[in-house]
């Protein structure tokens, strides 16, 4: 076997000859020493003129070879290994039984701690992080050293009991030895402050520097597109990450040797980013690559390590949360006001998630998306911040906080202004832990199914393909999202009434659903007609309305084991709102709420704790005098 390091010596790619077999020994000696190859490389990749052919397309040479070919003046490096084959077992999906109680919807309070000495090499190599200042840089790449004790106080201070950190991010297991030590000896302060903790993962990302450098056989684990070239992050842009095939046997080694040093470092869960791209993995292929993740957990390790991933909104790929313990989404919006805008995006994407996954999964949700930035330039107001918690409890999901970059360095600082938000995430995130009763595996209640299409659903869906859903949300009415395509007779049997966009096809079950005389609505966008039918529609539990068009709406949900009610009142304007007028009509299934008592909470101090009830057979009225953002009312 040739090793050809003579030939790059000097300069001349050119001068290696086709068929030139190169040991692997060999390649790991030009990336260690050969700079000329890795600029060339990098030159290359920026040009999209370099591509590693799939492990599948490799010449059979010899294990751990690789072979120099030439196609049309590209030149392919391969490396000779067998094809490889999804080793996932087909298993059960998770079960309610395997989620711990402090896991439970309503029994924690999230936060992203990205941070470690690899972001700020991962940063300044993302579009996201290119705004990110040198202070910005030294506080993420010391958050969990020098750092540590502010960072953990914050944490507390803000009420978060679940956080995860930066575990592997796509570099190789060499040049992450030291962010894992850092990530240890943080797992365990957090779990001495009574602090569960994820470690974040990347699914698919190889920094190509780093890896094909200390495991040069990855070099053959690249995924590429149908002209053959290998994707890369960042809509193919970045110059320094490609994305992995999870269908090849190294690579998913790799990633279970990566969490199965997370669980014996002590980690409660795992994230798994960069999974939502189709074209990366199609479903199928990242059902297996997530069951095989699931299997060595629980069959080699032991474990009851969580796993959780953000999949998008789409309508085939968000089916993936079926596999894991927790879902998680992210690019929801700033709630609020702005002029004519009135922001409720986030109660349809509530409403869509949960129509997806089971009642009993955990469900977080990062607001990342806001009016004036993103995450990753700035923060939340303290009065959008009340807004984002109180609509995230009150839908169904946690609210997901973001420390990183300027915020990062605002906070560990002592910005009045950031320090003031983050006061703000505490007062909310202790009441809602002082009424965890209220929140607690709460249930939400809907006289109407709703039917999405099975098409036009997004990453984010920030557009919707009419004004329905947005408008009802508005309205007060109360509803769950469910796709067309994947409603099935035991979830229309729960619905008096079932609504569905014109033109969306009718499934059989829908079909059948009116065969046995249930109601179908068939309408077009939103008809004031049909919102006003739908509000004064005969509740199986309970309706809702809120008198006047002032930016205020409500939603409510069972708790206490369906015995008891809550009313939940959002004002979504920026300041308090006077006199809330709330009609509550209860069906047959909640009529024994009319004997208890009703009792206002609310974390502002504007709002009004006081309103007389009035009864009039199954209708309950009251006044609220002031609403600040968010109260609710509990009938038991």
């Amino acid at each position: 076997m040739v090793s050809p390091i003579d030939h790059f010596q000097d300069q001349r790619l050119e001068s290696v000859p086709m068929g030139t077999m190169i040991s692997e020994y060999s390649l790991r000696v030009l990336c260690l020493e050969g700079d000329v190859l890795r600029q060339l490389f990098a030159l290359l990749a920026f040009f999209g003129t370099i591509f590693f052919a799939e492990r599948s397309q490799a010449q059979m040479v010899g294990e751990g070879a690789f072979l120099v070919q030439g196609h049309n003046g590209v030149v392919t490096i391969n490396q000779a290994v067998g094809s490889s084959g999804n080793r996932a077992e087909d298993r059960d999906a998770p079960r309610p039984e395997w989620i711990p109680a402090w896991a439970e919807q309503g029994n924690f309070h999230f936060m992203r701690l990205d941070g470690g000495p690899i972001e700020p090499q991962k940063t300044s190599k993302a579009w996201w992080g290119k705004t990110f200042t040198d202070a910005d840089n030294e506080v993420l790449g010391n958050l969990y050293g020098k750092y540590a004790d502010r960072a953990i106080d914050l944490i507390s201070e803000a009420g978060v009991n679940w956080v995860w950190i930066e575990w592997s991010v796509g570099f190789s297991w060499q040049d992450e030895a030291a962010q894992r030590e850092q990530a240890k000896k943080m797992v365990d302060r957090l779990h001495k402050r009574g602090i569960h903790v994820t470690g974040y993962m990347c699914a698919s990302s190889i920094f190509w520097q780093s890896m094909f450098r200390d495991q040069p056989e990855s070099v053959g684990w690249l995924k590429y597109d149908s002209s053959g070239m290998p994707y890369r992050y960042g809509g193919g842009t970045d110059t320094y990450r490609f994305i992995a095939d999870v269908r090849n046997p190294g690579w998913v080694a790799l990633e279970e040797k990566r969490i199965g040093a997370a669980i014996d470092a002590g980690f409660d869960a795992v994230f798994l980013d960069n999974t939502p791209e189709r074209a990366w993995a199609d479903d199928s292929t990242m059902d297996g690559f997530l069951r095989e993740l699931r299997r060595f957990v629980h069959e080699d390790k032991h474990s009851n390590l969580l796993l959780l991933s953000n999949f998008g909104m789409d309508a085939e790929r968000s089916a993936l949360n079926v596999e894991m313990d927790v879902a998680f989404n992210e690019y929801y919006e700033e709630p609020g006001v702005w002029g004519d805008e009135w922001n409720v995006r986030n109660i349809r994407r509530f409403k869509y998630m949960r129509g997806v996954i089971p009642a009993w999964k955990p469900m977080i949700t990062e607001y990342s998306q806001f009016r004036n930035g993103t995450r990753s330039t700035t923060y939340l107001s303290p009065r959008s911040e009340h807004l984002a918690i109180a609509e995230a409890a009150v839908f169904g999901g946690s609210l997901a906080h973001d420390m990183e970059g300027p915020t990062d360095t605002a906070l560990i600082h002592g910005d009045k202004t950031a320090v003031a938000s983050w006061n703000a995430i505490g007062e909310y995130n202790r009441f809602l832990s002082s009424h965890r009763e209220i929140y607690h595996n709460a249930t939400q209640v809907a006289n109407y199914l709703v039917l999405l299409p099975g098409s036009g659903m997004s990453f984010d869906w920030r557009i919707e393909q009419n004004d329905l859903y947005d408008v009802l949300a508005k309205k007060s009415v109360l509803f769950n999202l469910m796709l067309a395509g994947k409603v099935h007779d035991v979830d229309l049997v729960k619905y008096r009434t079932v609504v569905i966009p014109k033109g969306i096809p009718w499934p059989d079950s829908l079909k059948s659903y009116k065969e046995r005389g249930g109601r179908v609505d068939v309408v077009d966008e939103a008809p004031e007609e049909t919102i006003v039918a739908m509000q004064k529609g005969p509740p199986a539990c309970a309706s809702l309305s809120i008198d006047g068009d002032r930016n205020v709406l409500g939603n409510i949900t069972r708790i206490d084991g369906g015995k008891a009610l809550a009313i939940h009142i959002l004002n979504y304007s920026t300041a308090p709102i006077a006199n809330v007028r709330i009609g509550v009509e209860l069906g047959p299934q909640c009529e024994n709420t009319m004997q208890g008592a009703l009792q206002v909470l609310s974390p502002d101090a504007a709002t009004s704790k006081d309103a007389a009830l009035q009864r009039s057979g199954n209708r309950l009225s009251f006044i609220l005098p002031m609403v600040d953002t968010y109260a609710v009312v509990v009938l038991r």
